[in-house]
């Protein structure tokens, strides 16, 4: 995979993320969907094994060094650790599944594995936090199913994006000169295996 063309796509995507969330979520609830999640999956169902693991772990390094966590003191801090997670195993969910899912099928698979993966992330931050606030009484996260909630509705809407997304993605995946081991298939159907 080209690294560059993934830095530029990621930094994009976190982008939106971070400046269209209000516009395009669900009323007053905390519900909206997450460019960035629909990117991992692509790369994820493209790139090679390892590629992939690091880019789910840089982006979710990334998220987390974006995402302001409050504190008992009124002050705002950043906690290491829960999206890096939460991205690196839905990554290697991805990477087990697609061996057994056809990758050229069409959007569906991305939509599917998509929301399985922001299912996933948002369990996993849940949880993350959830112990940290523990451990730390400094972190506040007195309340993980008000998170849990919004954070799986989110993941429905991340998986109804990923059908518009994955056609845009799709134009511009020569860009990101995947070379990924494994079984593709031709448009007649049959299964040829890459050396």
């Amino acid at each position: 995979m080209r690294g560059i063309t993934f830095l530029i796509a990621a930094w994009f995507c976190i982008g939106l993320d971070a400046g269209l969330s209000d516009a395009i979520q669900l009323g007053s609830y905390d519900v909206a969907p997450s460019f960035t999640i629909v990117l991992i999956t692509f790369v994820c169902l493209w790139a090679s094994h390892r590629s992939a693991l690091l880019a789910a772990l840089l982006t979710g390094i990334a998220i987390d060094l974006l995402t302001d966590v409050h504190t008992n003191s009124g002050s705002i801090t950043v906690v290491l650790g829960p999206h890096a997670l939460g991205l690196t195993l839905a990554a290697q969910m991805i990477l087990t599944l697609r061996a057994l899912i056809f990758r050229k099928a069409n959007v569906i698979t991305l939509a599917l594995l998509t929301a399985l993966a922001a299912m996933l992330l948002t369990l996993t931050v849940t949880a993350t936090m959830s112990i940290r606030a523990t451990l730390d009484p400094v972190i506040i996260f007195h309340r993980p199913l008000a998170s849990l909630v919004p954070g799986l509705l989110s993941a429905l809407y991340t998986g109804l994006l990923a059908i518009v997304l994955g056609f845009v993605l799709n134009t511009f995946r020569p860009l990101f000169a995947f070379r990924s081991p494994g079984t593709t298939f031709s448009t007649g159907g049959s299964a040829t295996r890459r050396r």
